[in-house]
C-alpha cells in the first residue's frame, strides 16, 4: 500500500487504499483479475466496472466500513451527490497507489541489476 485516497462527498470523508491481501480477496469475489481488468484497456475496465465490482472493492478497501453493507455506503455516497463514475475512479486510484499493476506518478522505476553477465 502506498497511501490512502481520501475523498468527501456531502458531510462523509472517505479513505481508500489496498495491499495484496485485500486486492486477492477483491479478485476472489468479483471472481475476475484485475491484471485482466487492466490489461484490457480503459474501455474494457469500463465495461467491467459494474455495482457488484464497486461494492466489492469498498467491502477490501474501505477504512473503517465495519459491518456496513457496501451497497449501504454506494447509496449514501450517491445520495450525497456522487456517482459510480466517481467512486470507481477512488477506487482505481487507490489500485494503482499500490505499484502493484502500474507504476505511480513521480514513482522511480528500479531495474535490476544483472549480476550475472557483468
Amino acid at each position: 500500500m502506498k497511501k490512502d485516497i481520501v475523498f468527501t462527498q456531502g458531510p462523509k470523508t472517505y479513505s481508500i487504499s489496498f495491499n495484496i491481501r485485500t486486492l486477492a480477496e477483491l479478485e476472489r469475489s468479483i471472481g475476475r483479475s484485475l491484471l485482466f481488468m487492466y490489461s484490457s484497456g480503459g474501455a474494457g475496465m469500463i465495461r467491467q466496472c459494474d455495482i457488484h465490482f464497486t461494492a466489492n472493492a469498498l467491502k477490501y478497501g474501505l477504512k473503517d466500513i465495519g459491518d456496513r453493507d457496501p451497497y449501504d455506503v454506494i447509496d449514501e455516497y450517491c445520495d450525497n451527490g456522487g456517482t459510480l463514475d466517481f467512486l470507481n475512479g477512488y477506487i482505481f486510484s487507490a489500485i494503482n497507489e499500490t505499484g502493484f499493476f502500474i507504476k505511480t506518478a513521480g514513482a522511480a522505476v528500479e531495474v535490476p541489476e544483472d549480476k550475472e553477465n557483468k
